[in-house]
């Protein structure tokens, strides 16, 4: 459960907020950012660094967020100021790593051909040794670098969700229309193909964009059907019976998902049933509210998100430095002259 840190755990002035209006999409972008600096960490081997940033925050009884986690909630914090503004006040630590040298003991076999029924178990004068070295973990550039990240991952996402927001705009019109449930059906089955997936073939893309898409898709049809359910609307009882059963379990795990677009997302699958059930007025209620989010987050010019999220890192880094300058100065406001 995402936890929330009092005024007293900064032993100060708090981290400016998130801007992002939509906390569930700000805590996203730094959770997939995390994700994609995990990723690379392990591209370069940086075991220790990979860990200490999988860990970082989380209970000691989760387990640690990795690279491949396909799915929405694995930020510790109910925002993403809490959890970068942490980072940003971490002391630099030195880990003495320790690693066994060669095979372990028990692990390898004698003979020409490794199948002479010999083991290294068997030779008393065999010792396992190993080596020792010590790396250093610096959160502040850690933190720092998950900015850029989330800034790409922003920018990204502020062009792939144009074409989500057409195929939306397309399924509403559909239903709306005189063979409404037909065509719609034939939208989301792939029949009638409405957009393509982003290029990802140009250098300039990030590891993670076609999956950071598809995870969009669904906060925004998650964020949709949440705020429709609070809008005592018809069939509304309905509606939260089926998405309990049919939805809220698949969004709040590790979900399914391949490259290849093999398998069908789980919002469409999920607007599909509701279709399927002969609940169109439903539906259409659905990707009306998909499209009221699309407006909140895009701005009038489409580059709110990217605005915020730029402001939020002014913000935030501002906001570090008057930390570190006021520790040398020894100057830092209390609790007192926060109220």
């Amino acid at each position: 459960v995402p936890f929330d840190l009092t005024h007293a755990a900064w032993g100060g002035k708090p981290p400016p907020k998130d801007l992002i209006e939509d906390t569930a999409l700000s805590r996203f972008l730094t959770q997939r950012a995390v994700q994609l600096q995990i990723y690379y960490f392990e591209f370069n081997l940086d075991e220790t660094s990979k860990t200490w940033l999988g860990e970082f925050m989380r209970p000691q009884e989760a387990d640690r967020l990795r690279s491949d986690y396909h799915g929405l909630e694995m930020l510790p914090t109910k925002d993403s100021s809490s959890f970068v503004g942490r980072m940003l006040t971490e002391p630099d630590s030195n880990v003495l790593v320790k690693k066994p040298m060669g095979c372990a003991a028990g692990t390898g076999n004698g003979g020409l051909f490794g199948d002479s029924g010999y083991k290294r178990s068997q030779n008393p004068y065999l010792q396992q040794k190993y080596f020792e070295y010590t790396d250093e973990i610096r959160p502040v550039k850690i933190a720092n670098d998950l900015m850029l990240i989330r800034e790409q991952i922003t920018e990204e996402m502020g062009d792939d969700l144009k074409p989500f927001r057409a195929e939306n705009t397309a399924l509403l019109t559909a239903l709306e229309g005189s063979t409404g449930t037909v065509d719609a059906l034939k939208l989301l089955s792939g029949e009638e193909v409405l957009t393509t997936p982003p290029d990802v073939s140009q250098g300039d893309s990030s590891p993670f964009r076609l999956a950071n898409l598809d995870l969009i898709r669904l906060l925004v049809t998650r964020q949709a059907l949440t705020t429709t359910l609070k809008n005592d609307g018809p069939r509304t009882e309905w509606l939260r019976d089926f998405s309990n059963t049919k939805f809220y379990p698949l969004s709040m795990q590790h979900s399914k998902w391949t490259a290849g677009w093999d398998l069908e997302p789980i919002c469409d699958e999920f607007l599909r049933g509701v279709i399927e059930a002969g609940e169109k007025d439903v539906a259409v209620r659905l990707l009306k509210a998909r499209e009221t989010i699309f407006r909140r987050w895009a701005g009038e010019d489409g580059q709110g998100m990217v605005r915020a999220v730029q402001a939020e890192h002014r913000n935030w880094s501002s906001w570090h430095l008057e930390r570190v300058l006021c520790v040398s100065d020894g100057e830092c406001p209390g609790e007192e002259e926060l109220s």
